[in-house]
C-alpha cells in the first residue's frame, strides 16, 4: 500500500533536505514532491496572495536543487535531471509570478555558487543553463508571448546575470547565456519584430552600460554577427534563384537580420550620450556591417521579411519572394517599392537594347561610308551621295531628302573655294582625324577620255566623329558643284 497518499505535505526546508541527499532514489522522490508543491501553491497563490511560496522558501529549494544536481553523474542521468527541474518553470499549473520568482531563484543560487563549481561538473551546469533557457522560451510560447510576462522574464535575466546588482564572481554565467541565448530561441522563430526586440532588450542594455570587455565581444559574436553572417548567406541564395534549407540557421536567423532594421538601433545607441565610450566603436562597427547588408538587400530587389503564423507557432516557414520575373514567392501583391524596382530593371533593359540599336546602325553607316574609287568621277561622285544618304538616315533623316535642299547656296569663286579647302583641312588634322600609320593615299589623275590611270586601294574609314565626316561629305559634295574636284589626301579612323 503507497502511503504517500496520506503523508501530510512537505514543507520547502524537508524538500530542499531531500533535494540534497546522496541518494539517487531520494533525490528522484524530492523533484517529484517539488512538482506537487509548486502546483499547489500556484493554486493557493491563484486564490489568496498571502498563501504563495515565499522567496526564502524557493531560495532554500534551490540550495537543494543545486546539490542535487552536484550529485548526478552520468550524462543520460543528467541531462534526464536537467530537463525535469527546468520543465517546472514551463509546467501548465505555473503562475506568472512564481515562474519569474522560481527563475530568479535559480539564476541568484547559480551566480552565488559558481566559484565552487569545479571544471569536471562545469559541464552539466552549462546544460542545466540551456535547458532553463529553452523553457524560458517555452513558457513565453505558450502564453503567446505576452508582452508583460516576456518582459518580466527577460528583466530577470537581465538584472541577475547580464547586468547583476551583486558581487558574486559569476561573470561565466552571463558569458554562457550570451552564447546560447540565439541557439535556443531558434527552436521558437520566427517570432514578431516587437517581440524580438522585447528578447534582445538586456543585450542592448549591455552594450550601452556593461565595462566588461568579455560579455561585449560574446554578445558581438555569438549574437549579432552570428545573425549577419547568416542574412548575407541567404540574400546570396535568394538572389541566386535558390531557398535555404527550411528551419536552418541560414533560413531562421537570416531573416532576422534582414527585416528588421538593426542598422538603425545600433546608430542610435552609439548615439547615445549614456552609452559608454568604449562601446561606441562596437556599436558603430555592427551599424556599418548591417547598413551594407540592408543596402544590398535593396539593390538585389529581393523581398524577404518575416511572416508570423496566426497560431503562433513557429512550424511553418515563410518563403522568399523575389521582385523579379522569374522569382519564385508568395502570391502577394507587389508593394511600391518593388514596383519601382521592376520599372527601373525595365527601363534599364529599353535603354540597353536601344544602345545595340544604335551600335547596329553606326556600324552599317560606318561600313556604308566605306570607299573605293572608281574608273570615273561621275561614278565616285555616286558613292559620295551613297555616303551622304547614309550619314542623313543615321540622324533619322529620309534617304531622298537633299540635305541641302531648301538651303541658300552661297556662289563660289576661286579664291573662297581655295580658302575653304585649306580651313577645312587644318580643322580635320586638328580633330585628331589624320591616321599616322596609313600614308596618304596618292593622288588620282584623270585623263580627258575619263579613264583612271592609277586606282585607289580600299580603305575602311573608321570614325569616332560620324557627323563630322558628314559635314566633311557635305562639303565636298559642294565643291563639286562648284566644280571643283577635291582631292582625298587624308586617311581617317
Amino acid at each position: 500500500m503507497d502511503s504517500s497518499a496520506s503523508d501530510p505535505p512537505l514543507s520547502a526546508a524537508a524538500i530542499a533536505r531531500r533535494l540534497a541527499s546522496s541518494s539517487p532514489s531520494a533525490r528522484l522522490r524530492a523533484v517529484r514532491a517539488l512538482s506537487s508543491f509548486l502546483s499547489s501553491s500556484a493554486a493557493a497563490a491563484a486564490a489568496d496572495d498571502a498563501a504563495a511560496v515565499s522567496d526564502a522558501d524557493l531560495f532554500k529549494i534551490w540550495k537543494g536543487l543545486f546539490y542535487c544536481f552536484w550529485h548526478a553523474d552520468k550524462p543520460p542521468a543528467q541531462s534526464d535531471l536537467a530537463t525535469r527541474v527546468a520543465s517546472l518553470l514551463s509546467s501548465p499549473p505555473a503562475q506568472s509570478d512564481l515562474a519569474a520568482r522560481f527563475f530568479s531563484a535559480f539564476l541568484l543560487t547559480l551566480r552565488r555558487e559558481w566559484p565552487g563549481i569545479d571544471f569536471l561538473r562545469l559541464d552539466k551546469f552549462y546544460l542545466l543553463n540551456r535547458r532553463f533557457l529553452h523553457h524560458l522560451f517555452l513558457l513565453l510560447r505558450t502564453r503567446r508571448w505576452d508582452p508583460d510576462l516576456s518582459s518580466r522574464m527577460i528583466s530577470v535575466l537581465s538584472d541577475t546575470s547580464l547586468l547583476p546588482v551583486d558581487n558574486h564572481p559569476a561573470n561565466g554565467v552571463g558569458y554562457h547565456i550570451a552564447e546560447a541565448f540565439l541557439e535556443e530561441l531558434g527552436d521558437f522563430l520566427p517570432v514578431a519584430p516587437e517581440t524580438l526586440d522585447l528578447l534582445l532588450k538586456p543585450f542592448f542594455s549591455v552594450f550601452q552600460k556593461s565595462s566588461d570587455k568579455v560579455l561585449v565581444n560574446k554578445i558581438k559574436l555569438n549574437l549579432f554577427e552570428r545573425l549577419l553572417q547568416n542574412g548575407a548567406k541567404l540574400l546570396s541564395l535568394a538572389t541566386a534563384g535558390e531557398q535555404a534549407e527550411p528551419k536552418s540557421d541560414v533560413e531562421r536567423f537570416g531573416r532576422i537580420a534582414l527585416s528588421v532594421g538593426f542598422s538603425k538601433r545600433f546608430f542610435e545607441l552609439g548615439s547615445a550620450p549614456e552609452t559608454l565610450q568604449a562601446n561606441r566603436k562596437v556599436l558603430f562597427g555592427l551599424h556599418e556591417s548591417f547598413l551594407k547588408l540592408e543596402k544590398d538587400l535593396e539593390k538585389s530587389g529581393v523581398c524577404i521579411s518575416i511572416e508570423i503564423p496566426e497560431n503562433g507557432d513557429s512550424e511553418k516557414m515563410p518563403e522568399s519572394s523575389a521582385a523579379e520575373n522569374g522569382g519564385e514567392g508568395s502570391d502577394e501583391k507587389p508593394s511600391k517599392k518593388r514596383k519601382k524596382l521592376k520599372k527601373a530593371s525595365d527601363g534599364d533593359d529599353k535603354k540597353l537594347n536601344a544602345k545595340k540599336k544604335k551600335k547596329k546602325k553606326k556600324s552599317k553607316s560606318l561600313n556604308s561610308m566605306d570607299f573605293v574609287a572608281e574608273d570615273s568621277v561621275a561614278e565616285q561622285s555616286n558613292n559620295e551621295a551613297a555616303n551622304i544618304e547614309a550619314s542623313g538616315t543615321e540622324n533619322n533623316e529620309k534617304p531622298n531628302e537633299d540635305p541641302m535642299e531648301g538651303a541658300n547656296l552661297i556662289t563660289f569663286d576661286e579664291a573662297v573655294i581655295s580658302n575653304l579647302q585649306k580651313q577645312f583641312e587644318k580643322a580635320a588634322a586638328e580633330a585628331g582625324m589624320v591616321n599616322g600609320n596609313v600614308k596618304p593615299s596618292t593622288p588620282q589623275t584623270t585623263p580627258v577620255n575619263g579613264a583612271v590611270v592609277k586606282k585607289r586601294k580600299e580603305q575602311k574609314v573608321l570614325m569616332e566623329r560620324p557627323s563630322l565626316m558628314a559635314l566633311m561629305l557635305v562639303a565636298e559634295t559642294l565643291l563639286e558643284k562648284a566644280g571643283i574636284r577635291v582631292l582625298r589626301r587624308l586617311g581617317f579612323r
